[in-house]
């Protein structure tokens, strides 16, 4: 009998919260769930490396036979992976966890390969971010066939980290595309959208299965990376020829979400929508005109974090706040003055919601 089957017949023990964390070890210390990952992950890449020596020392290391590589590294790591799985040993399971990341690091390389062998490999870097969003499919595939989270979460990140790599132009490559009718295609503001709806959908529409929630995990953790690496906490959304109204869109596409859970929530508890939420959804539509796309997300976080008890969620937003607000202050587009200006008006428009929402008496529905 599983650890869980057991668990669920003690009483005041949630069934959805011991299901949440199948796959995982239950009662290990945070200590030593720490050492035994870093040394499961040190042991790991040592077999890695040794594979990879044993590979180059019998293989001729050229693009010809760098396939061979790819299959062969992919092959033996989801074999032990699986063979190493265990759900009583954190060694074994963490063993288990990084020999499928890279085992499945080197699939989505070999599939990469193969596609980039077939058009030509100056043709494969010219057009990469045309294939890269298939990083992030295969990793949304592997949602549905792995078997332990951090396998899961890893992926994800690694492959939206990647694809958000290609759309803004780090490789070197034009910013936009460029068609016969000399149209620019804002190819990060697309990508980003269809995230941030995907993870959104998956986190309201299935929020009591934990595999549903990564997407959304590792969206948010991915902008953090982001936010180091080239101090945009998103997107770089673009003026186009319809001048702010991409900005706006973007920015309604964001808040959206928030407003679309605290209307469920009104509607659960029985309030009307009075002029106080009325007043705070003006504030918010106001804002959309300035570059506060990452207000919204953040807003959200903290919206559906205390609804629904998601404590990861709320540490989230309660990191990305300040990464917000280092944003603000060192964005290309704005001076220091503009940006001290925009963050006096986004205090105050928070602290206006606040107090509105806070020492305000609320109508119930008859």
């Amino acid at each position: 009998m599983k650890t869980q089957d057991l668990m669920r017949q003690l009483d005041g023990v949630d069934a959805e919260e011991i299901g949440a964390i199948e796959g995982d070890v239950v009662g290990s210390s945070l200590f030593v769930n720490i050492l035994l990952s870093v040394g499961a992950f040190f042991a790991s890449s040592l077999i890695l490396i040794a594979i990879l020596s044993f590979l180059w020392g019998t293989l001729t290391f050229d693009e010809d036979y760098f396939w061979m590589h790819l299959s062969l590294v992919a092959g033996l790591m989801i074999f032990m992976g699986y063979k190493s799985h265990s759900t009583g040993s954190v060694f074994a399971l963490r063993l288990s966890t990084y020999f499928m990341i890279f085992g499945k690091l080197a699939l989505i390389g070999l599939v990469f390969e193969r596609i980039s062998a077939m058009i030509g490999y100056n043709d494969f870097f010219e057009n990469l971010r045309l294939y890269a969003p298939l990083a992030v499919l295969l990793a949304i595939g592997n949602m549905y066939v792995g078997r332990i989270k951090l396998e899961i979460f890893t992926l994800l990140v690694i492959t939206i980290c990647g694809l958000k790599y290609v759309a803004r132009d780090w490789l070197g490559m034009a910013t936009y595309f460029e068609f016969d009718t000399y149209l620019p295609f804002p190819f990060d503001f697309v990508i980003s959208s269809v995230l941030w709806i995907w993870a959104v959908v998956m986190l309201l529409r299935f929020d009591t299965e934990y595999k549903n929630r990564l997407p959304f995990y590792a969206l948010t953790l991915s902008l953090l990376i982001l936010a180091y690496a080239d101090e945009s906490l998103f997107t770089r959304v673009p003026e186009l020829m319809i001048g702010r109204g991409t900005q706006i869109a973007y920015n309604l596409l964001l808040l959206a979400p928030s407003v679309y859970l605290a209307l469920k929530l009104l509607k659960s508890a029985g309030y009307r929508l009075s002029w106080q939420y009325i007043v705070v959804l003006l504030l918010l539509l106001a804002g959309a005109i300035l570059p506060i796309d990452n207000l919204y997300i953040i807003l959200f976080c903290f919206v559906f974090g205390y609804s629904r008890r998601d404590r990861y969620v709320i540490v989230m937003a309660y990191i990305l706040t300040p990464a917000f607000i280092y944003q603000l202050y060192h964005s290309f587009d704005l001076t220091l003055d503009s940006a001290s200006l925009l963050a006096m008006v986004v205090g105050v428009g928070l602290l206006v919601a606040w107090a509105v929402v806070r020492y305000s008496k609320f109508e119930k529905v008859a």
